[in-house]
């Protein structure tokens, strides 16, 4: 999966202020087609929150013909395992949401694969959705 992306390398990112970012490069680019799927990705040395991460990026998928110039980056995601868990609600509930969906896997056994980035896909439209009813997807990389 192609993304693009803005990406902050600080150990001690604030995911709220990416996101303000993306979105006027987007547009500046003409990036923002039908049918896009906007997402958040990042790497992190463990799954306790955000003082692990490696790199954290505010994205939006690629259509194959489109290309990105700076400030945007490129990033892509390699196929692979994924468990996935579906948090329904406001934004500000994903901490905790993310929290009992850590402890639920590292509970299951399942073998993590933290050199593949976590995933949170937003299945919904903000500006056109109630809060309390927003989805979306929890994506940890998993092995076998």
């Amino acid at each position: 999966m192609r993304l693009a992306s803005v990406v902050s390398r600080r150990p001690d990112v604030d995911p709220r202020a990416v996101w303000p970012k993306l979105y006027p490069e987007l547009r500046k680019q003409a990036l923002i087609a039908p049918g896009a799927t906007f997402l958040a990705a990042y790497l992190a040395d463990a799954l306790d929150g955000l003082g692990s991460m490696q790199w954290y990026g505010a994205a939006m998928t690629l259509q194959p013909e489109q290309r990105v110039a700076p400030p945007l980056e490129e990033v892509r995601v390699e196929a692979g395992a994924y468990a996935v868990g579906l948090h329904q609600g406001a934004y500000d509930g994903l901490p905790g949401a993310w929290g009992a969906f850590v402890r639920e896997l590292k509970a299951s056994g399942r073998p993590l694969d933290l050199t593949r980035p976590c995933l949170e896909i937003y299945l919904d439209d903000p500006s056109a959705t109630p809060a309390e009813e927003l989805r979306t997807e929890l994506c940890v990389p998993v092995t076998g």
